[in-house]
């Protein structure tokens, strides 16, 4: 099973994971990323040696992650070589997203590696 990160003061429990993952920023430009952890309400996102540029506070992203939805949202603080990433959501989208949790967390108890 996913364990939960600890020291979590998060509102939404969050999960370590390690999946390879693309962000596209404003203008379309494709970032590769690893997708580090996910929540209900948002992620943390590293991004490639060879990614261009930097992604500042408010910029809005869309995170792809290959056999996952797409994640939209704002980049609400940077981190060591990334960002995290609070996703954008009516409530109705939040409900899908605890879903879409459920479904890496269900990955795991299948025997399932959340590694790239």
């Amino acid at each position: 099973m996913l364990p939960p990160v600890s020291n979590n003061s998060r509102r939404y429990e969050r999960f370590d994971v390690r999946l390879p993952a693309k962000t596209v920023d404003k203008d379309g430009r494709e970032h590769e990323a690893t997708l580090t952890d996910i929540s209900a309400g948002g992620a943390a996102v590293s991004l490639s040696a060879e990614a261009p540029g930097q992604f500042s506070n408010n910029a809005f992203v869309e995170l792809q992650v290959e056999g996952y939805d797409r994640y939209k949202g704002r980049v609400v603080r940077e981190i060591a070589g990334g960002y995290a990433l609070e996703f954008e959501q009516s409530p109705e989208e939040r409900e899908r997203m605890a879903e879409e949790v459920e479904k890496f967390r269900a990955a795991t108890r299948r025997g399932g590696a959340l590694d790239a």
